[in-house]
């Protein structure tokens, strides 16, 4: 939050890529960011609800999810 809130440095970028204000695009940068972290939030959530009914599917769900997370990791290196 702190890299966009305020931040007039993209200020140009913002303009060309036809943002109607510098707000608006740190805005959506911000959200950008936080998207992944939300989203695998939603996804451990939907896991915690389903393993009190499925515990063997919520364990294979969770096994994507990490091996997912291991796979970017390594990508990123």
């Amino acid at each position: 939050c702190k890299n966009y809130k305020g931040n007039t440095k993209e200020a140009d970028i913002a303009k060309v890529m036809g943002f109607e204000s510098n707000d608006e695009y740190n805005e959506i940068m911000f959200l950008r960011e936080i998207t992944h972290t939300v989203n695998a939030f939603n996804d451990m959530a939907d896991i915690v609800r389903l393993y009190s009914k499925k515990p063997e599917t919520a364990e294979q769900r969770l096994a994507n999810l990490l091996s997912e997370v291991m796979y970017e990791d390594s990508e990123s290196v």
